[in-house]
This record gives C-alpha cells, sequence and structure tokens, in this order.
C-alpha cells in the first residue's frame, strides 16, 4: 500500500502543478464592510457628477439652445456667448468654423445651425471629475432640421473664451452632417435618434483624405466601456491597480485584455462579419444610459447614467467617427445616397456602396485595430473562446506518463535493493 501510494504521489504532484494555471477558484472573497463603503461613496460621487452635468445640459438646452434655434441660420454658423460678459471674443472659434464651412461646400438651405458657448463655472462643483456638457440639440421636421451646438467654454485672462477644438469639431459633427446632406431618411433619422448621433460626432471627413486611417486619434474601433468592475472576476489586480493613481491606472489598461471592445466588437474584429452588422445597428447600450434625457440631446459620455451594468457581452457601437470614415471610404456621392435613403438599414448601404454593411465594418473595424493605441502598446492579445492551447492536455499527459515512469523505474529499483 505504501509503495503504491508513493508511486502516485508524483504524478499527482505534476498534474496539480500542470492544472492550476488552468483553473479559476469558484467563488470571490467576501468583500469587506470598508470596501463596501468605499464602493458605495465612489457610484454616489458618480451619481453626482452625472447629475451636475445632465442639470448643466438642461438648463442651458431650455435657457440658450431653444431661443438660438431662433436666431439658427442656413450656411456657417454664428457664434453666441452667454455668462461670459459683453467684452468676451472667440476669434479661434470662428476660425475653425470658417475653415469647416469652406471645406464642407455648398450647404442645404433647409438646415439652420447656430453655436452657443456658455460659461462652464456656474456648473462646476468640487466633487465633479467629468466636466459640463458638450453636444447639440437637433430638431427634425418639416422636411427641414435645426441643429443647436451647445459648447462649454471658460474666459481667460485676455478676454478671449477658451474652448477644447477638438471638443468644439465633436460637437459640431451631426451639425455638418445635416448642413453638408440636409435632413435624413427615415431609416437614418431612427437609427440616429436611437443612437443620439454617436457615430456622427466627429468632422474629419471635411479634413482628412481617404488614406488617412486614423480617423480616431489612436482609440478602438468600438466605444470602449473602462469598467473594470465588470471583470473582476477575471482580473482583480488590475480592479486593484484601476483604484490607486493615474500611472498604476495606465498599467492596468495595459495589462488587461481588450474586452471594452465587447464581445461584437471582438468577434467584428476577427472576421465575423454578422457580428459586426449587429454591432452597428443594436441601439440599445445608448437607450439605456441616457435615459430620462430629451431625444433631441445627441451623445455625451459625460451624461451617462450609473450604474450601467455592462458586461463583455454588452453590445458597444461603432466609434463615434463611423460615418466619418465612411464618407472618406465612398465618397460624398455614394454617402448622400445612402443617407436619404427610405430602404432599411442594410439594404440602403447594399445599395448605396455596393457592399454588405458587415463586410465593410469588418474591413473598417480591422483597419481601425491595428492603428489604435491599444493594439500598438499593449501586449495583451485578443481572446475569443477557450483560452486553453490545444498543446496543453497533451503535454500535461507527456509529461505525467513520464512522471509516472520515473516513480515506477524508482520504486522498482528500491524493491530490487
Amino acid at each position: 500500500m505504501a509503495v503504491t501510494l508513493r508511486r502516485l504521489a508524483l504524478p499527482a504532484l505534476v498534474l496539480t502543478a500542470v492544472l492550476i494555471p488552468v483553473l479559476k477558484p469558484g467563488t470571490r472573497p467576501v468583500p469587506t464592510e470598508s470596501e463596501r463603503r468605499l464602493e458605495r461613496v465612489q457610484l454616489l460621487r458618480q451619481r453626482l457628477n452625472v447629475a451636475g452635468v445632465r442639470w448643466g445640459a438642461l438648463a442651458e438646452r431650455d435657457s440658450g439652445a431653444l431661443p438660438a434655434m431662433v436666431d439658427a441660420r442656413s450656411g456657417r454658423p454664428g457664434v453666441q456667448l452667454r455668462g461670459f460678459g459683453a467684452a468676451a471674443v472667440a476669434p479661434e472659434v470662428n476660425r475653425i468654423l470658417d475653415d469647416l464651412w469652406s471645406r464642407l461646400g455648398p450647404v442645404d438651405s433647409a438646415v439652420r445651425v447656430a453655436l452657443l458657448i456658455y460659461n462652464d463655472d456656474p456648473y462646476t462643483f468640487r466633487q465633479q471629475v467629468w466636466g459640463g456638457y458638450s453636444g447639440a440639440s437637433i430638431s427634425l421636421g418639416n422636411g427641414g432640421a435645426t441643429c443647436v451646438v451647445l459648447l462649454r467654454g471658460r474666459l481667460q485672462r485676455d478676454g478671449r473664451v477658451g474652448v477644447g477644438k477638438g471638443r468644439l469639431e465633436d460637437a459640431l459633427g451631426p451639425c455638418t452632417l445635416l448642413a453638408g446632406f440636409g435632413p435624413p431618411g427615415p431609416t437614418l433619422e431612427r437609427w440616429l435618434g436611437t443612437t443620439r448621433y454617436l457615430a456622427a460626432g466627429s468632422t474629419a471627413w471635411l479634413s482628412r483624405s481617404r488614406s488617412f486611417i486614423d480617423g480616431g486619434r489612436g482609440a478602438m474601433p468600438w466605444m470602449a466601456i473602462y469598467d473594470y468592475g465588470s471583470y473582476d472576476d477575471d482580473w482583480p489586480p488590475i480592479q486593484g491597480l484601476m483604484s490607486t493613481g493615474s500611472l498604476a491606472r495606465e498599467i492596468a489598461q495595459l495589462l488587461s485584455p481588450p474586452y471594452e471592445l465587447g464581445a461584437h466588437g471582438l468577434r467584428c474584429t476577427e472576421g465575423d462579419v454578422a457580428a459586426c452588422r449587429r454591432g452597428v445597428l443594436d441601439t440599445t447600450v445608448i437607450s439605456e444610459a441616457t435615459r430620462g434625457l430629451p431625444p433631441d440631446l445627441t451623445y455625451a459620455w459625460s451624461l451617462l447614467d450609473y450604474p450601467l451594468n455592462w458586461t463583455l457581452g454588452t453590445p458597444r457601437p461603432p466609434g463615434e467617427w463611423w460615418l466619418s470614415d465612411l464618407i472618406r471610404d465612398q465618397g460624398r456621392e455614394k454617402f448622400a445616397r445612402f443617407w436619404t435613403s427610405s430602404a432599411s438599414f442594410e439594404q440602403a448601404f447594399q445599395v448605396a456602396f455596393g457592399e454588405d454593411l458587415g463586410a465593410w465594418t469588418h474591413r473598417w473595424s480591422v483597419r481601425q485595430w491595428e492603428n489604435s493605441w491599444f493594439e500598438k502598446y499593449s501586449p495583451s492579445p485578443r481572446l475569443l473562446g477557450a483560452t486553453l492551447k490545444p498543446s496543453w492536455p497533451l503535454l500535461a499527459l507527456g509529461w505525467s506518463g513520464v512522471a509516472l515512469m520515473l516513480t515506477a523505474w524508482v520504486a522498482r529499483r528500491r524493491q530490487v535493493t
């Protein structure tokens, strides 16, 4: 009996050593009371931030954007400054508008645009992290459209109003599409409305050539969701790093797999065209995250409600430059046919571009991914399905057999001697 146990001991140890790395603990550690309190405080802080941003967005929409619609005009929009004093000026904003509308060329006379820059100081809180709302209020009807951009700004010492160039161009994205191509057809109108014009948040189609690949400034092709709390079952060290300083947070993002793409985005990038189509057409995630807001306000991260409860399986919409890249790749003439079509989304896409929606989105996703920050600087691969390589069980069985034979040989020698 003792000899048999000795024979089995070494193979058992080898098998245990081989299987430990591929086994996952069945239960999570129970959080302490202090950890629960910290989680509640963080959640309350997030809700306070979102409430402050939504309050500012609604206040400026009601007191600023709605009156600005009266002064909206066809062609290059005027700039209205609110809350800065009579002497404030915004020459850099006017320069950007002049450049964009000169590139835009002839515009649809049924589309009126206005730009309202409001003082963000009254909406700034000590606890607030993300800042105020920057986006647009869009009204469609009677064959026309009105797009009023709401942009937060700060008064500088020289009397100029400062705004972020990228923030300005992103907020103008939906307005430039409406001005350039007119009101969308019923299919695009429904899709844009339910996604709050998320995929229309870029003006790059006016300034970048077709050969310029990185439409999202190094970002992922699908809307990234950096909610590591959803993945703490698999990545507890990442969850811990994300709650510490900025350097540790950056290290955590480098080490973690690209699960922020979501299941649809990952599978689309790997070649599943059906997942590409579902990723573009699924609008539930934005509808859920922006519930309770007036339907005319466009998408902004700072408006997203918490807790979101997003997981790996939650479908992410395409990035904010999806329509812009589509125009740059296919040209304005084809895009105009797609934009105004009354056919279903997929049929309109096929007719206008002569290509399946999923196939084009797959090529776009791969091209964008290969030029993303994550692909260039992160060592973590994209993992789909089982991560246990086929060679591992063979290696485990092989080494176990070697260990078993070695044990038997040692035992036999002991019996002989």
